[in-house]
């Protein structure tokens, strides 16, 4: 076996072994993202008072009924894996706050659309889930809408 041969098999062995010691650790990692199955999804949305669904991003000066916690209330919500949108839409939220000088804003149902597929060959079910009451106003339309 030559030199540059012996090299390559030490390092993928090294990049191999290394992977499976530190576990899930960018770039060592061996993925394991990629082997469960998820069978739920969800994700944070907004109902207006015509009762059209639509998305949060389209909205500034947010005042909310209580802390910003979106747990569903009620125990009719399936359960749903960690979703980071989660995260983004309370800081959209906490970034757009109502001041004192704000226009009146439409209220509005904060809601999670909760996507599950029960079994591997039927349809996918979803449910919305009520998190709380809040009021904001409708962003000016512009060619350029910040993507949650």
């Amino acid at each position: 076996m030559t030199a540059r041969r012996y090299l390559a098999l030490v390092c993928l062995a090294t990049f191999w072994l290394t992977g499976r010691i530190l576990g899930e650790f960018y770039p060592f990692s061996p993925l394991g993202m990629f082997n469960a199955t998820d069978t739920a999804a969800s994700r944070l949305f907004v109902v207006d008072a015509a009762g059209t669904a639509r998305d949060i991003g389209n909205y500034v000066d947010w005042r909310c009924d209580g802390e910003l916690v979106f747990e569903p209330s009620g125990d009719d919500c399936p359960e749903y894996p960690y979703a980071a949108y989660d995260e983004i839409v309370l800081d959209h939220i906490q970034s757009h706050p109502a001041g004192a000088a704000a226009a009146a804003g439409e209220p509005l149902e904060l809601k999670r659309r909760v996507f599950e597929v029960p079994d591997a060959t039927g349809p996918v079910e979803v449910t919305d889930c009520p998190i709380m009451n809040c009021t904001a106003r409708r962003r000016e339309p512009s060619f350029w809408i910040p993507r949650l």
